[in-house]
């Protein structure tokens, strides 16, 4: 993401309005520009992006309180130091009344940035259940995602509690053009919380509630696409078993290659090797004694460096390696907060821990590389992605938030509103250019990056 630098070089009389107009230097990649603005005009579009935007510093001024050049050349570098703190708050600089004041008079070449994401499509995955997470496959432009049912009431005119099923999860297929669009479901007879995409044998993979693994063997086949149109062939479900693996509730599973590394509730870590329809057992056991009263929440899997990296309720990440296919323990770092997420990505390991962002060398020393707390109200951070390509971490809240923030600058550059209901999972398809993100109420949505 490229920044936006304004800074403030001078000011003029402004008869018109019968005060003083400051003028600044604008830049952006290869573009430079001036404009010129009054203080009264600065606040009042500031003030009401204050209203629209979130996260943004308020604004120290109302008028121009004098005309003595101390004061204003003290002013004119504490405007160019906001300015500076918000380079790259493209929610900012795309804001209407802000984006007028610093104009660029080149239409056809507007260098004013751009918003990180723009919405593509929305689609309710399931009538019944609530999502609980979901895989992204770019190689064909599909999401497989799992469900649960839910006992509880969802909303004017749908008396959820009501419904009658015999069954307890879901699984759902959907597929994304120019929208998104279902393909195939199929119900399952108990609750499916987690999933993972085998690339190399083309099998989803699901952790259900039992602690048994539902695998579903994939296949192309002719299928609609978001316009009702037979066109070309589609992800879709070509036979299903289900395998035994735990003996309590899967809650997170990760891998690269044919490997697969799964957790349960009563805090047990096992290494499969998946091939041919088949999951086999390798190594692993129970990790009880290492973590004392502590629990397991999240798993994410390094195909870089092929480590294991274990979250849990009492902020603890636990680093482990593989030793002829069974984890061996290296280190331990702490943060403040229960680990809802990680994603680890070239010796960088990306946390979302109660409300905050952090980053952390991968090494033992785990240098605190940043932290970024929003000051969001009442919420935690549900789940976090990172996108090599954009250099961009994308955190999804409780509250329905969606907040980017620069990896390299570690500078915020949106947070938007893009649920009422928590952000169950995000998923980033760098090949595609595209952001998935899903809520509580099984809806979908689509971003363009």
């Amino acid at each position: 993401m490229s920044e936006c630098i304004v800074k403030v070089v001078g000011r003029k009389p402004n008869a018109k309005k019968k005060s003083l107009s400051f003028i600044a230097v604008c830049s952006k990649l290869d573009h430079t520009w001036f404009t010129e603005f009054t203080l009264e005009n600065f606040v009042s579009a500031y003030k009401s992006a204050l209203k629209h935007l979130f996260l943004l510093p308020n604004c120290p001024w109302s008028k121009l309180e004098s005309y003595e050049n101390s004061y204003l050349d003290n002013l004119q570098d504490q405007l160019s130091l906001l300015f500076y703190h918000l380079r790259f708050r493209a929610d900012l600089f795309t804001y209407p009344q802000i984006k007028e004041l610093l104009l660029y008079d080149n239409t056809e070449d507007n260098c004013l940035l751009k918003s990180p994401i723009e919405f593509v499509s929305l689609i309710k995955a399931s009538d019944v259940y609530t999502i609980t997470a979901f895989q992204l496959v770019p190689s064909v432009k599909g999401i497989i995602s799992c469900c649960e049912y839910v006992t509880r009431f969802r909303g004017i005119g749908k008396l959820w509690s009501l419904i009658e099923t015999p069954f307890m999860g879901e699984v759902v297929v959907l597929g994304f053009d120019e929208a998104l669009f279902k393909i195939a479901s199929q119900e399952v007879e108990q609750a499916v919380k987690c999933c993972y995409w085998n690339e190399n044998s083309f099998e989803a993979i699901f952790g259900l509630e039992s602690g048994d693994i539902l695998l579903i063997k994939c296949k192309m086949k002719l299928a609609a696409n978001s316009k009702g149109v037979f066109d070309s062939d589609k992800l879709s479900i070509s036979s299903k078993h289900i395998l035994s693996l735990h003996s309590t509730s899967i809650i997170s599973i990760s891998g690269f290659e044919n490997l697969i590394f799964t957790i349960s509730i009563d805090n047990m870590l096992k290494v499969s090797i998946c091939s041919n329809q088949n999951i086999e057992l390798k190594g692993g056991g129970s990790l009880k004694k290492r973590l004392n009263t502590d629990k397991l929440k999240c798993i994410q899997a390094d195909s870089l460096t092929k480590k294991i990296f274990l979250g849990t309720e009492q902020g603890k990440i636990f680093v482990y390696c593989l030793d002829n296919l069974s984890p061996k323990f290296l280190y331990m770092f702490s943060c403040e907060s229960c680990i809802r997420d990680l994603d680890i990505k070239y010796g960088i390991v990306y946390v979302g821990a109660g409300a905050c962002i952090m980053a952390f060398s991968d090494n033992k020393e785990s240098d605190l590389l940043s932290r970024f707390h929003p000051q969001l109200e009442d919420c935690e951070i549900t789940c976090i992605r990172y996108a090599k390509s954009k250099d961009m971490v994308y955190a999804g809240y409780s509250n329905g938030m969606l907040v980017i923030w620069h990896a390299l600058v570690f500078q915020l550059l949106l947070a938007l509103k893009i649920f009422e209901e928590n952000v169950v999972r995000i998923e980033v398809d760098e090949k595609n250019g595209l952001l998935a993100a899903a809520n509580g109420y099984s809806e979908v949505k689509i971003f363009r990056l």
